[in-house]
């Protein structure tokens, strides 16, 4: 049994403005073993953008528009007609409400991805053919986003920048 969700507590503080940069709380939360550190392959594919001006985790489109839905209510199979009023907030508002949401939805996603993505490189290298059951809520892997889209991003960078990982 292995746990890989960061506690509330920690995510809570994602949004707060108890660090000079969120860098800070990135560099505490991959010291403490919930995110990939600086330097290791996986890192590369926990940020949007990379340097040391990211600061936005990367998600999917996809994902972004399932979790806007389930807290705003808006049904996400129907057509809208215009994309700026999914979120309430035009792309300028990166600080928007719905946006900081998204971005604690999204650290949760990761640091479950990076635990398991780590986990199946652990027991690939040492041989071991298992099978992993998660438990998490929809919001983490409904359409295959969240969770699984984590997990995808992680393994692909370790597989593309150390090729001694099968």
């Amino acid at each position: 049994l292995h746990g890989g969700f960061i506690p509330r507590n920690q995510a809570a503080r994602l949004n707060k403005e108890e660090y000079a940069t969120k860098q800070e709380f990135f560099q505490e939360m991959s010291s403490k073993g919930y995110l990939p550190k600086e330097g290791e392959p996986m890192h590369h594919a926990l940020f949007e953008k990379t340097g040391v001006e990211s600061q936005m985790l990367r998600g999917s489109r996809e994902h972004q528009l399932l979790i806007q839905s389930l807290m705003s209510g808006v049904d996400i199979y129907s057509p809208i007609e215009n994309e700026e009023d999914i979120g309430g907030a035009n792309e300028n508002e990166k600080e928007s409400r719905i946006s900081r949401l998204y971005q604690a939805q999204l650290l949760k996603d990761h640091a479950m991805g990076y635990k398991i993505a780590s986990l199946m490189i652990e027991h690939a290298i040492a041989g071991k053919a298992d099978k992993y059951m998660v438990i998490t809520g929809l919001g983490h892997l409904k359409h295959y986003t969240g969770v699984p889209d984590c997990v995808h991003g992680y393994l692909r960078q370790e597989a593309l920048l150390n090729p001694d990982v099968h």
